[in-house]
């Protein structure tokens, strides 16, 4: 199937002015025109439901899904249009909304169900045009999100951070084996400097040794 064409004003007993579509097959009027494309030949049908479950042999059921896909687009579409009419317009706060989100998610993925929520937005805001109520609450669902989890992933970091510091706080006191080659390095690097120092100095004094505190004073 190519596409359906949809009659808004289409009236079962009676006319109107404006587009009107018929079946090819049985030139009745129809709201819904179906427009099938063959795959052999590539010639365009376009057909009310009736030819049209004829000519693409499948069920009612599938007919009755796509129907009911159809009048809810409809229906979406009429609900913008008439708040359209009574002067509603893309609010200011979901022009904050908005930005606020497209400022969160720069080179970030999202799934299918809020890409589309982000185009319908931006779209909507380029032509000025009201947003529908379900998405005005899935849009501000949406921010409360990014919201959320911005301060769990703050409150991660947070606690990072004081376990960091907690662990700092809280270090392990040195084993005996640790005090004594700690206090081995320091001897052998006081008799070092003094090494130096004697062979460096015209002094007719000798340095003997040099001794360290426990608080790392000479």
């Amino acid at each position: 199937m190519n596409r359906i064409n949809v009659d808004p004003l289409f009236q079962k007993m009676g006319h109107h002015e404006g587009t009107k579509y018929r079946c090819e097959a049985c030139n009745r009027l129809l709201k819904y025109q179906f427009v099938l494309r063959s795959l052999n030949d590539q010639r365009v049908y376009k057909l009310g439901v009736s030819c049209f479950l004829s000519y693409a042999g499948i069920s009612q059921m599938t007919v009755n899904g796509i129907q009911s896909h159809v009048n809810a687009a409809s229906k979406y579409r009429d609900q913008i249009i008439a708040r359209y009419k009574t002067g509603k317009r893309f609010l200011g706060d979901e022009i904050n909304i908005l930005s606020f989100i497209v400022s969160r998610l720069r080179n970030q993925e999202v799934d299918d169900e809020h890409r589309l929520l982000y185009k319908k937005a931006q779209l909507f805001k380029q032509i000025d045009f009201p947003m529908h109520p379900d998405d005005n609450r899935a849009l501000r669902a949406w921010k409360r999100e990014i919201v959320i989890e911005e301060q769990k992933q703050q409150r991660l970091l947070e606690e990072r951070q004081e376990e960091e510091q907690r662990l700092m706080t809280q270090a392990k006191p040195l084993t005996k084996q640790q005090e004594e080659i700690l206090q081995n390095y320091v001897i052998i690097q006081c008799n070092y400097i003094a090494n130096e120092l004697n062979k460096n100095s015209n002094s007719e004094w000798k340095i003997e040794s040099i001794r360290m505190s426990h608080d790392c004073h000479p």
